[in-house]
Order: C-alpha cells, then structure tokens, then sequence
C-alpha cells in the first residue's frame, strides 16, 4: 500500500503564476527572474531554471497583476525537484522551490491571504468546490 504524504501546510494556497525577481542571499548581487506556480500566506513554489538546495534563503519581490507594489519576503529553500511544467518554452529545465517565509510585513501577507480568500470564492461560486457527492436519483 502506497503511503499518502501528510500535509503540513498552515495556510491554504492556490495556484497562480506570478512575476518573481528572487537572489540568494549570498550572492546579493544576482537577480533572476522567475515565476510562481502557487501561493499561500506560508510561502511560494516559485519555478526557476535553477535546483536550489534546501536551506538556502532567498528575497523575494512577487508581483501581483494590477499593483505597482510588490510583496518583499525573505524565505528559505524547504523543497526542490523537477517541475512537473516539464521543459521551459526555450528548452531550459525547471525546477518547483517551495520556499517558506522567514519574514514578511503583516500588510504583505494579508495581501496574500486576501488574494487567496478571493480567488477560493470565485472557484467556490463557479461550482468547483470539492465534496462527497449522493445519488439523489434514489
């Protein structure tokens, strides 16, 4: 039997591709741009060309559609393996980081919560809400 993976997540997330400009902090000079694959107020699977090793801490600066400001977060390296988005458009390979937040401003990260809150109503509201379906045919 195959065992199911515990989760661990504190915060709901969802799945949404944003603009992000990351480095490492021990290289400050270097900044890469990249791209989301989901969010919670917890941290980002952030998809980036590179396998970062678990530990490494990172700043963030995630662009959210329609704002000018950014959310500025630090975080670490939790997790990293090929993405599952396979092949970038131009060849290259991607890698999903789960990165979690060290530090983040409360105003960013209830940016993020209500981001979340709104795109978990609007699935809600268009019926793709998960649940035990019955037979109401009987």
């Amino acid at each position: 039997m195959e065992e199911m993976r515990k989760e661990r997540r504190k915060f709901p997330r969802i799945t949404l591709e944003l603009i992000v400009r990351y480095k490492v902090l021990k290289i400050p000079e270097q900044q890469i741009d990249a791209q989301t694959k989901n969010i919670s107020a917890g941290g980002v699977c952030l998809v980036a060309r590179e396998q970062m090793q678990t530990g490494t801490e990172v700043a963030l600066e995630i662009k959210f559609p329609g704002s000018n400001k950014p959310i500025v977060a630090t975080g670490r390296v939790a997790w990293s393996r090929e993405s599952t988005l396979g092949l970038s458009p131009a060849g290259h390979q991607r890698f999903d980081n789960g990165v979690e937040f060290m530090e983040i401003s409360d105003d960013d990260r209830d940016r993020i919560i209500e981001r979340v809150k709104s795109k978990r109503q609007k699935t809600k509201d268009k019926g793709w809400n998960v649940g035990i379906v019955t037979d109401i045919t009987k």
